[in-house]
């Protein structure tokens, strides 16, 4: 049965994240008119921060497969560690996030993400 990977759209986003947290959010996918919840099901997901687009570096690497992202329903989470966050260099990054699904592979997500040190520490 196919998937939902052709009606995904493109989201821009700007996420800023701090180093001592973990780095949770989700994003609620609707589409349509009147805006209808769209299942994720089937799709997997991959996120990279890189300092620009043309940087050969990986900073941090987030998949459905290794858990720091996840699906259910309509609903795309981040859940990446704050022992992770906190190894993160303090910088803008760019980044995107790929589905995959049905022998596709298409962006679902681009834009900054604003990784800063955070003020309170252990």
């Amino acid at each position: 049965m196919p998937t939902n990977i052709l009606r995904l759209p493109l989201f821009l986003a700007d996420i800023e994240t701090h180093s001592n947290e973990r780095a949770r959010t989700s994003f609620l996918v609707r589409t349509g008119e009147p805006p209808a919840d769209l299942d994720l099901a089937g799709i997997a997901f991959r996120l990279q921060l890189r300092t620009s687009a043309g940087d050969r570096n990986v900073h941090l690497e987030a998949s459905t497969a290794d858990g720091r992202l996840t699906v259910t329903g309509a609903t795309l989470g981040i859940d990446i560690p704050q022992a992770v966050m906190a190894r993160l260099s303090p910088l803008d990054f760019a980044f995107d996030i790929l589905a995959t699904a049905d022998g596709i592979e298409r962006r679902f997500m681009t834009g900054t993400w604003r990784h800063r040190t955070g003020v309170t520490r252990p």
